[in-house]
């Protein structure tokens, strides 16, 4: 797909911002004649003495993902009543290619997420270095609206859910970040999350019933290694994260709000149950010796954090009403983050606050979009459900 996309990627047709890119307008553009010529001479990934058979696994391992991906990312959109799905399909199946690209130039395995590796070898995000593969091949321009990370439309949304998705089968549906995506798919298409994720099954076994390589049955191997979906019915309070286990669950969620949402700063204010106050206990975007560290937050009964703090419950502040809040609470913890805009959910532990999750993004001041404060509040929600 990705020499026939590189084949048409001149067309007029297909770089206009209405353009409609699927797998049937680039073989009518590209002829069928043309197209079994080209594929007759593409060899399939082999092992070679430079490409040993691990590094050939794992290559067809994150190809499958991608085609899982792009059959969540066509399967939600069509539950969604979206009209266009198939350019959304193309731009899935796009988008692990960097990834799997990399991965053909590494002599040895690296531990740790194969996306966070690369964000780190080449100090951009994976999103972005996806845009500049899509400019310098160069593939069809109506590719790059769908993967333009400023694009805050719901297909935009429901694709980067579904590559997410797919790209983390090996990490279990029990992961806070897991949950936050089947919830959000969830709102997003108007289903319950168990269909969510059953959607998610059947796209991993087509995948590995139909595989172009073994290494597209691994997903499948992923699911199969993990326990059944949870039921995702109200949960009694007494029934739900166990104490002990909350700052492990804790960390994850952080995280995630910061490598996979992009928040630039997010904060975990851990409630002080002896001064009825809050503190803060977890942070990344904060630099060392800022006012926050040692400030504990009192949780006066008309104060922005005593009313938010009475039940679980979040709220999404914009600019003006932050500027009114650091007013009218002068020293306070609004005042003090200096944030235009921000987002803040309370966590419970059953009956007992846990605490305040906080997210801005400060340094650019870059707005919270609607798309990522629903998954700011449903990555949330789900941190202190049963594991």
């Amino acid at each position: 797909m990705l020499d026939l996309l590189r084949a048409v990627s001149g067309s007029r047709a297909l770089n206009r911002d209405d353009a409609t890119l699927s797998v049937e307008s680039v073989l009518l553009m590209a002829g069928l004649d043309s197209v079994l010529g080209r594929f007759r001479d593409l060899p399939a990934i082999a092992v070679t003495a430079s490409l040993g058979a691990a590094r050939v696994d794992q290559l067809t391992d994150w190809l499958g993902r991608a085609r899982i991906g792009a059959y969540l990312a066509k399967e939600w959109l069509s539950l969604a009543d979206a009209i266009r799905v198939e350019d959304v399909y193309l731009a899935a199946l796009i988008y692990n290619l960097p990834a799997c690209l990399y991965l053909m130039t590494q002599q040895r395995h690296q531990d740790g997420p194969l996306l966070s590796q690369i964000e780190e070898a080449f100090n951009v995000s994976y999103d972005q270095l996806v845009q500049q593969f899509i400019e310098t091949l160069p593939l069809p321009a109506a590719l790059l609206s769908l993967l333009d990370g400023a694009n805050h439309d719901p297909r935009r949304t429901l694709l980067q859910l579904a590559v997410e998705t797919a790209n983390t089968l090996d990490l279990g549906w029990w992961q806070p970040a897991w949950n936050s995506r089947l919830a959000t798919v969830a709102a997003e298409v108007n289903i319950n999350q168990e269909q969510v994720y059953q959607t998610v099954v059947q796209a991993t076994l087509a995948v590995a019933r139909h595989a172009r390589a073994p290494g597209y049955a691994n997903p499948a191997r992923y699911l199969l290694a993990s326990p059944p979906l949870a039921p995702s019915n109200p949960t009694p309070v007494e029934d739900r994260l166990p104490p002990e286990l909350l700052d492990a669950v804790l960390r994850e969620s952080i995280r995630h709000l910061a490598n996979d949402l992009k928040f630039e700063r997010v904060l975990f204010l851990l409630y002080d149950q002896p001064s009825h106050s809050l503190k803060l206990r977890y942070r990344l975007g904060l630099p060392e010796g800022h006012p926050l560290e040692k400030r504990l937050i009192p949780l006066q009964p008309a104060s922005f954090f005593g009313q938010l703090c009475g039940k679980p419950q979040s709220i999404h502040v914009q600019s003006a009403v932050a500027a009114m809040l650091a007013k009218r609470e002068p020293g306070g913890f609004v005042e003090l983050a200096e944030a235009h805009e921000f987002a803040a959910m309370a966590l419970f532990a059953g009956p007992t606050l846990a605490g305040v999750f906080y997210v801005d993004n400060a340094r650019s001041g870059r707005p919270i979009d609607e798309s990522d404060y629903q998954r700011f509040k449903a990555l949330v929600a789900s941190a202190t459900r049963p594991r």
